[in-house]
């Protein structure tokens, strides 16, 4: 489809619309999170994926000219320092601010965790335990 519309139309609109349908995606996912229902969110969710994957299908056709721009004097070094930057920047903030957010959600206790596993264990069991095959595998016969 990325490829149809980018002959058909233009890079530039092509490109407009699939980050358009990316960023409306990912807006959203953000407004209604995972409390959503189902075919919303898988909706939502494939909506996002063609949208990064009309991006993606997009750049590639232009990495030749990019590898060209690297190629000369400097290119590297400068890109080199492009992507280094930021991550420094965001190392330090990181760092300087820690990682966890100031609304975090709040974790269950150890205890409440350890009594989930046990029900959740013990669910599986009763499950497993209950299975029979239907019908008998090859070459084992009727029991």
């Amino acid at each position: 489809m990325a490829a149809w519309l980018y002959v058909r139309w233009s890079a530039k609109g092509t490109m407009v619309v699939y980050a358009a349908l990316t960023v409306g995606a990912l807006l959203v996912l953000a407004t209604v999170g995972t409390d959503g229902s189902r075919p919303v969110l898988l909706t939502t969710v494939m909506l996002l994926f063609v949208g990064t994957a009309g991006v993606i299908a997009l750049i590639g056709p232009h990495t030749a000219e990019i590898a060209l721009i690297l190629s000369m004097p400097g290119g590297v070094r400068t890109a080199a320092v492009l992507v280094a930057v930021p991550m420094a920047v965001a190392g330090v903030a990181v760092a300087a601010r820690g990682t966890t957010t100031p609304h975090a959600v709040a974790q269950p206790s150890l205890g409440a965790a350890a009594t989930l596993d046990v029900e959740l264990d013990d669910l599986v069991r009763s499950e497993a335990g209950s299975a029979r095959p239907t019908t008998p595998l090859p070459g084992k016969g009727a029991r």
